[in-house]
């Protein structure tokens, strides 16, 4: 291995940041259309698996964006080939909005994909479209968004894909008990984020998102996680995983869509030289990742 320090055990790939969803408190906002070729992009993947990287999570914007989803397919078929090579294992995940997730891509690619994780932070098609949760605007939109997170948790199950929900707790949605909606989806790991505020992308100069109206405190974020990580919820074989802004700030490591970890310690983004200039160990070294952040929060578990 490569890194003298820390492997770097996951990591999320932010391979493009496009999106056709208006999420209000978006983080890591449409500033470029920039995608990496195909080949350079399994080159950093390789270089990531051998500096130690164990799961690599592909995310955006939405990663389905590309090429209509054909990039991030075969993106993830190299990403197993690559492992193959080496006779080791990648866990390979997916975080999506879920609008343009299809039963034909699934099925094409389902195999190359361990997790996919649909982003889905109420059950209320008002909330959600308050949110901007959806391509189109207006209740219909928010509605599909329900629906349609309900059809790929079929598909994934049909197709052997480990099924994942997000929630960002905002100020529209965190006195709402989705406990119902949880229950039916059955995911095996539901992430409960706080919305988080980063300088340049939904806050401050040069931010093409605004979400300073959409922060909650922490004892509304308590709450939330209070009345949804029930008894019940775990009962269905849920993990729940609270992640409040401290949490999450310097525990994951990210890549940017040049393959440059992005380093948020001070509230913004500073990203470091692409590893496919200087390698994964000397740019991980300007990352500002909390490895004990990382484990404290449960980041490391059975993939």
């Amino acid at each position: 291995r490569l890194c003298k320090m820390h492997a770097p055990e996951s990591v999320n790939y932010h391979l493009t940041r496009r999106c056709q969803y208006h999420c209000r408190f978006c983080f890591h906002t449409g500033k470029s259309p920039f995608v990496l070729p195909l080949a350079d992009a399994l080159r950093g993947v390789a270089e990531l698996i051998d500096c130690g990287t164990q799961k690599i999570n592909f995310a955006g914007g939405e990663p389905f964006l590309p090429e209509g989803g054909h990039f991030l397919g075969e993106l993830l078929r190299g990403t197993k080939q690559e492992a193959a090579r080496r006779g080791v294992r990648v866990t390979t995940s997916v975080v999506s909005n879920g609008g343009l997730v299809t039963e034909r891509w699934l099925r094409d690619y389902g195999n190359c994909l361990d997790i996919l994780a649909v982003s889905i932070d109420s059950f209320r098609a008002e909330t959600l479209a308050a949110i901007g949760r959806s391509a189109e605007k207006g209740l219909i939109g928010a509605q599909r968004h329900i629906e349609h997170t309900q059809e790929i948790r079929r598909w994934c199950e049909q197709y052997g894909v480990k099924f994942k929900v997000n929630t960002v707790v905002c100020s529209l949605n965190w006195e709402e008990d989705m406990t119902a909606g949880i229950v039916q989806l059955r995911p095996f790991r539901w992430k409960i984020f706080q919305c988080l505020q980063l300088l340049g992308e939904n806050a401050g100069k040069g931010a093409l998102r605004d979400a300073s109206e959409l922060l909650v405190t922490a004892e509304q974020f308590r709450s939330f996680t209070t009345r949804n990580c029930t008894a019940t919820v775990c009962a269905g074989g849920v993990t729940t995983c609270p992640e409040d802004n401290s949490t999450m700030r310097d525990s994951y490591l990210l890549l940017d869509e040049h393959m440059r970890f992005l380093n948020c310690v001070n509230g913004t983004k500073h990203a470091t030289a692409s590893i496919l200039d200087v390698g994964v160990a000397t740019a991980l070294g300007e990352a500002g990742w909390d490895v004990a952040a990382f484990i404290q929060r449960g980041g490391k578990y059975e993939w």
